[in-house]
């Protein structure tokens, strides 16, 4: 009995160990394109699945939980502002109630909450300030929505105010609009099926496939909605591939979540006696918090789908030595400091990383301490409205020893509070060294750096 117990450990080991080491060193080109897909699924996951734990995706979907506890009543202004607008505003009371069945006290908090605070921004002295208070509430949710979006994607910089506003202000309407025709388009097409079927005879054979075809609405609906979040929120290019892949799998799970949320909700009537009206509050804590971790795990899928083939050799890469770094961060520098000596628009951080077959979060790192150390500057690409980069000082002057300097001086010195004789002879022939590398007819210019 011990001898398949412990062939069971040796093949859990082989097969843990080939999906996190061995299928990134498969040579997809080799492959047949049934199992060419196989290996990039199995790919896309698993960066997926290391993703949601190394960016802390449990942390982050609870401090979107905190945020959105505090800003509920004024998103739910807003939805209902947009609904109004749309004739659709007693549809999103109706849904309201629905996802809160068996806590109709509640909903109708939440709704009396809402429709005061759009009261008190129609009219009257406040109306300037309520208007400016509902907006920056709503942003400010959007916002942290937003950076954890870029902490996914390794963007360190966050929309331009002019680009919040008017992508957040997309979103503020478009979302409140998909919500509604996912509860409502079904029960409309199913009404308009029952006629068909009764007037045209044709119909009544084709009805019960058109049925089928209605259940999968709401789902359509809601995969639209993600596939449009991850599009729209992270502050860099997102294929439409990805964004779809990531949009189905995250908004079927929200779907069933949902459903699953509505039909528990009667098993939170037997807590009423000790929570009373707030017997569905843990309950809906707990649906919030697994809403953003479903999100926060879809925008790892797209990313992982889109950058998958970029992480080969991701496992060599991730020990990198200082000398790894730096000779990577140099052979970066001198692409981004050629691009910029023949005249061409700047190149953003997925794009250096397709050039050159590495990583794009290692490429976004190394690049982001090359600005810290002003040897790069961050702007804007016109063509693809995403973050680019170009040097930050005259390339003519910048050569490898100032280069590896600023790397090794970034950060803080540590000062001592005993001045030491040993310290001050280290310290000398520290300044020697580096003196004779700059001397050196090896210290060449960057945009030199890759000639004999």
């Amino acid at each position: 009995m011990v001898l398949p117990i412990k062939e069971l450990k040796n093949l859990i080991l082989k097969s843990r160990n080939y999906v996190t080491h061995g299928i990134w060193k498969v040579d997809l080109k080799q492959l047949s394109w049934h199992r060419r897909i196989i290996i990039k699924t199995i790919r896309t996951f698993s960066l997926a699945y290391r993703g949601f734990n190394e960016d802390k995706v449990s942390l982050r979907a609870s401090a979107l939980t905190f945020y959105s506890i505090l800003s509920v009543v004024p998103i739910l202004a807003m939805g209902f502002g947009v609904a109004k607008g749309f004739g659709f505003e007693e549809k999103l009371k109706v849904i309201l109630e629905q996802n809160l069945k068996g806590q109709e006290e509640v909903a109708t908090w939440l709704i009396g909450f809402a429709g005061n605070m759009l009261n008190s921004v129609q009219g009257g002295w406040i109306f300037g300030i309520g208007l400016v208070f509902l907006f920056w509430t709503v942003m400010q949710v959007l916002g942290n929505i937003e950076n954890a979006f870029n902490s996914i994607w390794q963007v360190k910089r966050s929309r331009y105010l002019f680009r919040k506003f008017s992508d957040y202000l997309a979103i503020m309407l478009v979302a409140p609009v998909l919500v509604l025709l996912s509860s409502s388009s079904q029960v409309f097409i199913i009404e308009w099926v029952d006629r068909m079927t009764t007037d045209v005879n044709f119909f009544g054979y084709v009805g019960p496939v058109l049925y089928t075809f209605v259940q999968l609405i709401p789902f359509i609906i809601v995969w639209l909605l993600f596939l449009f979040i991850y599009m729209v929120m992270p502050n860099t290019k997102v294929n439409f591939a990805s964004a779809l892949l990531a949009g189905i799998i995250a908004g079927s799970a929200f779907q069933f979540l949902q459903w699953g949320y509505i039909h528990f909700q009667i098993g939170v009537s037997k807590y009423n006696a000790i929570y009373g009206s707030f017997a569905a509050l843990p309950l809906f804590l707990v649906w919030l918090h697994w809403s953003w971790l479903i999100v926060l795990f879809g925008a790892e899928i797209s990313f992982s789908a889109q950058n998958h083939y970029q992480y080969e050799y991701e496992t060599e890469i991730k020990g990198l030595n200082l000398r790894s770094k730096q000779k990577i961060s140099l052979y970066l520098l001198h692409t981004v400091v050629k691009n910029f000596e023949m005249g061409e628009p700047p190149l953003t951080a997925q794009q250096i990383s397709m050039h050159l077959k590495i990583p794009v979060r290692l490429v976004r790192h190394l690049l982001y301490e090359l600005v810290e150390c002003r040897i790069l500057v961050e702007t804007t690409s016109q063509e693809l409205k995403e973050p680019a980069f170009i040097p930050a000082r005259d390339i003519s002057n910048l050569t490898t020893d100032y280069v590896l300097n600023a790397m090794n001086k970034k950060g803080i010195e540590f000062l001592f509070h005993e001045e030491a004789q040993a310290l001050n002879v280290i310290e000398d022939r520290i300044a020697g060294f580096q003196k004779s590398v700059q001397e050196s007819n090896m210290n060449g210019l960057i945009k030199d750096l890759t000639k004999g």
